[in-house]
């Protein structure tokens, strides 16, 4: 593999302060050295366009494990409509240099359909009864929204509608800048108000489809760090619970606040974000708080591969924005799908 190039920080900028990078892969990351109790591991990511990017370890995979709780509930099948969203109020600016008068957000939003429960999606499909929570879902660096699509496909099916923009300047296969970080906040909080909008239409796939008092922040690596700048130093009052994967803490976040409950999910062996940032992240919170701890896991794999950690990941999402938003279970069913020897484990403040 190629070797890693050193990271750059990345001012979040006056209005919502500093955002230090870190992504689902990419040139401006240094693979770092995890040492854990049994062995040593290095990796280095090597991102492909719209691809889970794998890790080099020294150490074979856990085994999965022996239980039904691991398979997120397919409650009904899941629709799919695509929102070409172009926000005119702000330019996009590559490294001092504008490339548009505007900032363009396709966003794919999935959401419970009536149909057949399964891995195949519906177009347009008709929705199930609704209204549903609405989570939002901020992607890495130099990957796509569709690295995550099993993940985003599972949480929709459990009932939500599940809304994930492609950034101008962090999407694999187009322009990169990382320090366009700094304007991400605001690009949610446009999407949030593009969707609500059409959820209160009288007409269209999203008319009626969102409760707009129910909406969680979710996201992994840079993504995960937009989620909490949204939810902690942006402050868009709409969202509540938060979900950060494989990132670590902002300058103004995260810090107790019980209108964000918070989920950490952090690889033990993650050599872009390393475990003690994640644990950082959980320890400045506040109650509600827990971090589910992948463990042997690295910084995308477990997110986006075929793992024995994802459909954990994908599990205890489920429970936590049920837990925070309405649906059946609570916090105490953490517990239950989130412990399983030799793969993952929990920290819990509810």
């Amino acid at each position: 593999m190629a070797p890693a190039v050193a990271r750059r920080c990345v001012a979040l900028g006056v209005a919502i302060g500093l955002l230090t990078a870190a992504c689902g892969g990419g040139r401006a990351h240094t693979t770092v050295t995890v040492a854990t109790t049994s062995s040593t591991t290095t990796a280095v990511l090597t991102p492909l366009p719209g691809l889970a990017v794998a890790t080099t370890t020294t150490t074979a995979l856990p085994q999965r494990p022996a239980t039904s709780t691991t398979s997120p509930a397919k409650a009904t099948g899941v629709g799919t409509v695509m929102l070409d969203l172009v926000d005119p109020s702000r330019p996009t600016v590559q490294n001092g240099r504008r490339l548009s008068a505007t900032r363009h957000l396709p966003t794919i939003v999935r959401y419970p359909a009536v149909g057949p429960t399964g891995a195949a999606e519906l177009a347009n499909g008709t929705p199930a009864h609704a209204p549903w929570p609405l989570v939002i879902f901020a992607h890495g660096y130099n990957v796509t929204p569709a690295t995550y699509g099993h993940l985003l496909h599972a949480w929709a099916a459990a009932g939500f509608v599940v809304a994930a923009p492609a950034f101008p300047l962090e999407t694999a296969g187009g322009p990169l800048d990382e320090n366009d970080l700094n304007n991400e906040p605001r690009d949610v909080s446009f999407v949030i108000s593009s969707i609500l909008a059409r959820a209160q239409a009288s007409s269209g796939t999203l008319a009626g489809l969102i409760s707009p008092n129910r909406i969680a922040m979710t996201g992994h690596s840079d993504g995960a760090e937009v989620a909490l700048a949204v939810g902690y130093v942006h402050g868009d009052p709409r969202v509540g619970p938060i979900i950060s994967m494989s990132a670590q803490g902002i300058l103004g976040g995260p810090h107790p606040d019980p209108r964000h409950p918070l989920l950490v999910v952090q690889g033990t062996r993650d050599t872009i974000n390393p475990p003690a940032r994640g644990d950082a992240v959980y320890a400045a919170a506040g109650a509600p708080r827990f971090e589910l701890h992948l463990l042997g896991g690295g910084h995308l794999p477990p997110i986006a591969d075929d793992t024995p950690w994802r459909p954990i990941v994908e599990t205890v999402g489920v429970d936590f924005l049920r837990a925070y938003l309405g649906g059946p279970g609570g916090p105490g069913r953490l517990s239950t799908d989130a412990n399983h020897p030799g793969v993952t484990s929990l920290s819990a403040d509810p």
